[in-house]
């Protein structure tokens, strides 16, 4: 029940991304962008606000979840007496999976999620075209995660 309330949310989470036109095009360039250009009132009023709550409901809370889980489990774990050989190298194997499976999904999901918090927080429409366009550098940082965090894990 509770995988299909998470799967439920997570769809009414990007509902709002569909709905919303994502193209812009740039007559100078004549090339239409998708997402990484967009006009600064839209920025501040509509993604700003979406994307932080979307990273607090859909990043920040979960994780806080997983860790204090992981870490409860992990520490029941190390708690128990080691006093008999076959259980203890298995509880020894559960608690380096479990450590395992932590550190995999902090390094894979916090610098993204932390960069496009960072980005929205400090967005104030600085990063403006004479135009009224915005820049989106969410692309670039999470390009710039896929090439530097996943082939260092790969290793």
């Amino acid at each position: 029940m509770a995988c299909v309330a998470m799967w439920i949310l997570s769809f009414a989470g990007t509902v709002p991304l569909v709905l919303h036109d994502q193209t812009f095009h740039l007559s100078q360039l004549n090339i239409t962008t998708c997402h990484d250009v967009q006009s600064v009132h839209e920025i501040i009023w509509y993604y700003k606000i979406y994307f932080i709550a979307l990273c607090c409901a859909f990043f920040f809370l979960p994780l806080l979840i997983t860790v204090v889980s992981y870490t409860r489990v992990i520490w029941a774990l190390s708690r128990v007496p080691r006093g008999v050989l076959g259980r203890s190298r298995r509880r020894t194997r559960a608690v380096v999976m479990a450590g395992t499976v932590l550190v995999i999904f902090v390094l894979c999901f916090t610098p993204t999620n932390c960069l496009l918090m960072a980005h929205y927080l400090q967005f104030n429409g600085g990063a403006v075209s004479g135009r009224g366009r915005g820049w989106f550098p969410a692309a670039d940082e999470a390009h710039l995660h896929s090439i530097l965090i996943i082939p260092a894990i790969k290793i």
